[in-house]
């Protein structure tokens, strides 16, 4: 089994840009987390849960 890289410390990590897409949703446009998370599903091919997405906004 091999490592994660350096900076990498669980099986799916979002970048910044993902998280700053996500945030813009919910803040500005005022998006549910539910629409959000189908959003990046099914446009995007993205797992996002509603617990993300509350981190993302902290």
């Amino acid at each position: 089994m091999g490592k994660f890289p350096e900076g990498i410390n669980s099986p799916i990590q979002y970048g910044a840009s993902i998280k700053a897409h996500a945030v813009y949703l919910s803040q500005y446009q005022l998006l549910p987390y539910k629409r959000i998370e189908e959003y990046f599903a099914d446009q995007l091919n993205i797992p996002l849960s509603a617990g993300s997405l509350f981190n993302f906004n902290q």
